[in-house]
């Protein structure tokens, strides 16, 4: 398929093959169809579900497409043709390996095209070496340039996915929440749900700033049986009236070694897939956890796991099921039986890799009429190990803190700057009904203005790192600048060099992540003053 150079407002389609051999002569508007997109956006597209996507191309021959993957082929930096392969219904679909090869394939085809173009023009010389060298350095840099931009497209959504789930469950709680208006128990319930949610979003950021860095969290022995029972009470409520909800543990299955987070991620991704496929006429959604031992002679529903102790955890949907000719793709990336807007296909690509990465096995069997059951193993910590860890969690367990601990010494000030009014409120109320007292800014130079003419004696600094006029390291040295010896911290997402290094030097005292507990909050401010008692700083 290849650009007509008569015609910049269409593409003349000049080789097809296969059930697309009807089309060779097609003339195409920029504006419709698979290889116009191509051209225009310049990389790789992959449609998941050509009847429904509305750039698709009407032709007799399309008819019974369901997905397709183009990719550009460049010369002199602009797309000439496009590289294809569209998948028929009932056909043999095509896996994320196919589109790397087709990439490759384009790539190839590009540098034998600028190579030949070079050959038949000698008498260029140098020059036309050098502008084709230039231009292979090109093609390379955008190659690397897709990879990288799909990486990070794919995180992005993966993010998006995962915080949609989180979200329909808060807002579940905060509605239910709302309607105890004369219980206070169920609404303490519900707000403390809501706040374990928030913890779940919290924990979610931060493996997503450890991928970032390229750095993995690490695997610790956790216990799988009541990470289950956390995450099924906080879901349930969010489950629809006709939907009847069961928790099944049998006996009390051995740790695991995982990550929590990833595997709240994998059992929040089931059970919102189990719950979409019941809707809207509703159903039984199971979730049994256990513990099972392959034997060394396993039959052939273990033949992917190695002998030894597993805890599975099975999610049961009494939904329409999945036909077996979509059984097969379900974990690809991108798929999905779901209608338009209603789902990315990305949840089960995600619960495989992170089953993977746990060296475990993810399993599927479902029946069309009858519904789906997903079976998740996970390896079982070795006896010893899980002894140990059944120790350290009985006897290393952090005290609680007494009651009165938290309150402020006398005569304590705070300044609290953030650009944010309500994040800004919220922290001053928290402060303040603890019996600090505090002055807010939301700009850098609000807080050195209130430092330079107001006349609080101020004890201890929490600074925002994103402000609109400068950012928190700026008005940490423009207050040091001031002869300022109280503890500053800083308050934001995540770590970066510059926090890091004025951490080290000295400029800061700490670094506090968002969202900030209440209770590390007070905790921070009353330590920070009670050893700073003495070294007060007066403004004014």
């Amino acid at each position: 398929m290849s650009k007509d150079p008569g015609a910049v407002q269409d593409i003349l389609i000049r080789f097809a093959h296969g059930r697309i051999e009807s089309l060779r002569g097609f003339v195409l508007n920029v504006k419709k169809g698979l290889t116009s997109q191509v051209f225009k956006h310049r990389s790789t597209i992959v449609v998941g579900s050509y009847a429904r996507w509305p750039l698709r191309l009407e032709h007799p021959c399309l008819v019974d497409v369901e997905s397709a993957v183009g990719v550009p082929i460049f010369f002199q930096n602009e797309p000439i043709a496009c590289l294809g392969i569209l998948h028929h219904v009932g056909g043999r679909p095509f896996h994320d390996s196919a589109i790397t090869f087709l990439e490759r394939c384009a790539e190839i085809a590009s540098m034998v095209l600028e190579q030949t173009s070079l050959r038949q023009r000698p008498q260029r010389g140098l020059s036309s070496k050098k502008k084709t060298m230039a231009s292979r350095r090109e093609l390379r840099s955008r190659a690397g340039q897709n990879v990288r931009l799909e990486a990070v497209e794919r995180t992005a959504q993966s993010v998006v996915h995962d915080f949609n789930n989180i979200l329909t469950v808060l807002y579940a709680h905060a509605e239910m929440a709302l309607s105890y208006t004369d219980n206070e128990e169920k609404k303490s319930q519900h707000l403390r749900k809501i706040l374990w949610g928030c913890v779940q979003a919290k924990e979610l950021l931060g493996h997503l700033r450890c991928s970032t860095k390229g750095v993995r969290s690490p695997h610790v022995p956790m216990d799988l049986a009541e990470t289950v029972s956390q995450m099924f009470e906080l879901i349930a409520p969010s489950l629809p009236a006709n939907v009847q909800a069961r928790k099944v543990i049998r006996i009390s299955p051995a740790p695991i070694s995982g990550v929590a987070t990833e595997i709240q991620r994998v059992l929040v991704n089931l059970w919102t897939n189990a719950r979409q496929a019941m809707e809207p006429h509703g159903g039984l959604l199971e979730t049994i956890v256990e513990e099972i031992r392959v034997p060394s002679e396993k039959g052939a529903s273990f033949a992917p796991l190695k002998p030894g102790r597993y805890v599975c955890v099975r999610i049961r949907d009494t939904g329409p099921g999945i036909p077996p000719t979509m059984l097969q793709r379900i974990f690809d990336r991108y798929f999905t039986t779901k209608k338009e807007k209603h789902g990315s296909g990305l949840g089960l690509s995600i619960v495989e890799k992170i089953v993977n990465s746990h060296g475990g096995y993810i399993q599927v069997e479902s029946r069309v009429g009858y519904g789906t059951c997903f079976h998740v193993y996970f390896p079982a910590l070795p006896s010893k190990y899980a002894d140990a860890w059944t120790e350290e969690g009985e006897t290393g367990a952090s005290p609680k803190m007494e009651a009165g601990t938290l309150l402020a010494p006398p005569d304590s000030y705070v300044l609290v700057v953030d650009d944010d009014p309500s994040l800004r409120e919220g922290l001053q109320e928290v402060l303040e009904g603890s019996g600090f007292r505090v002055r807010t800014a939301g700009s850098g130079m609000e807080a050195l203005h209130i430092v330079q003419t107001g006349c609080d004696l101020i004890q201890l600094g929490f600074l925002d790192y994103y402000l609109p006029d400068m950012n928190g390291i700026q008005l940490a040295q423009n207050l040091r600048a001031l002869e300022c010896t109280a503890p500053l911290f800083i308050l934001t997402g995540f770590e970066d060099r510059a926090v890091i290094k004025a951490k080290v030097e000295g400029l800061i005292n700490d670094v506090l992540i968002k969202p900030v507990p209440t209770k590390v909050l007070l905790t921070t401010a009353r330590n920070s003053l009670g050893a700073n008692r003495g070294t007060h700083w007066r403004v004014g």
